[in-house]
């Protein structure tokens, strides 16, 4: 509703508590689950962290004077911030074998899919009106619906 009335901000914060409450749900036991992982599922996790961080990085350099040029950058910048805390809390409790691995990779994928529609969502407010903008604005919703499909049925106990 907040950004059918241009209210971004109050959108983003909005998503924002919601990012909170998955990176709770996604991050239960992470520290413990951490100090009895294998150094292999250390290496997946420092690896996924990297690949998160390079993303952020290019999307961040790429877009920063478009994003500094509007009145909501502060916003952006820690909705992204919570967003890849939140994909990374969810690959890491997937690594780690926090969850059932059913949830667990429920999870992952589904902020996998989060994560690239936020991304999306962000280059639809930032591209002009054409063929880069219409295959972002079309793509949100072939991630947005499996994202958040994966991440309700993510909770289900299955046993």
């Amino acid at each position: 509703a907040a950004f059918t009335i241009r209210e971004r901000t109050i959108g983003i914060v909005f998503f924002g508590f919601c990012q909170i409450v998955l990176i709770v749900r996604n991050s239960t036991g992470l520290r413990f689950g951490l100090s009895l992982a294998s150094h292999c599922q250390k290496k997946k996790l420092l690896l996924a962290s990297i690949i998160i961080a390079l993303i952020d990085f290019i999307f961040i350099y790429r877009f920063a004077s478009i994003v500094q040029a509007g009145s909501f950058a502060l916003p952006v910048l820690l909705y992204g911030l919570l967003l890849s805390t939140s994909l990374l809390a969810a690959i890491g409790s997937s690594i780690l074998k926090l969850l059932p691995i059913i949830n667990s990779r429920m999870a992952a994928a589904g902020m996998i899919c989060f994560f690239c529609c936020d991304i999306l969502v962000g280059l639809d407010a930032l591209l002009q009106p054409g063929l880069l903008w219409l295959l972002a604005n079309s793509l949100i919703w072939i991630f947005y619906i499996p994202a958040l499909t994966l991440l309700a049925l993510s909770s289900y106990r299955y046993k």
